[in-house]
């Protein structure tokens, strides 16, 4: 059985997949988008999908909505709530005080918000496709921070 999550590694859904799915002969394929989750339901590629769909802070994933409601014969089979914390993830030597860029999935943006405006104010915030993304930009500058998981964090190892 093919089921795909919102990756890469590292990312929340691919945690909150490996809590969900625990069985042998199960094949794990990462997505980077969402829509790309239900389009390969739709072509069959994939038996299941594992998708955000809320959070406490930032509310409905609009993504994740959108294609459930176009998207005709999905239905949700199981709900996993599952704690986040963000975490800042910055490369090893890099300067805290010389951060120019943070990176991280729209969704950690804007639950990170304020203390973003708190303490890095000068920075420039950019979206990414998943915290995962935004940790392996940041392994490669010595400017950036990302905010990410701490499984996003072994990127930067």
């Amino acid at each position: 059985m093919n089921i795909g999550y919102f990756g890469p590694i590292g990312s929340f859904t691919h945690e909150a997949t490996l809590k969900l799915i625990n069985e042998a002969g199960i094949n794990l394929i990462e997505k980077p988008t969402i829509e790309m989750l239900f389009e390969g339901l739709s072509k069959d590629e994939l038996e299941k999908i594992v998708v955000p769909i809320e959070n406490s802070v930032e509310g409905a994933v609009n993504v994740t909505m959108d294609m459930l409601s176009h998207v005709e014969g999905i239905y949700i089979e199981r709900e996993l709530v599952l704690k986040i914390n963000q975490n800042l993830l910055i490369k090893k030597n890099s300067d805290k005080n010389d951060i120019k860029f943070i990176y991280s999935h729209s969704q950690a943006l804007a639950q990170c918000r304020s203390y973003l405006s708190q303490n890095y104010p000068e920075a420039e915030q950019r979206a990414t496709l998943s915290t995962s993304a935004a940790a392996k930009l940041v392994q490669e500058s010595d400017d950036s921070l990302a905010i990410g998981s701490i499984a996003a964090a072994s990127i930067l190892t």
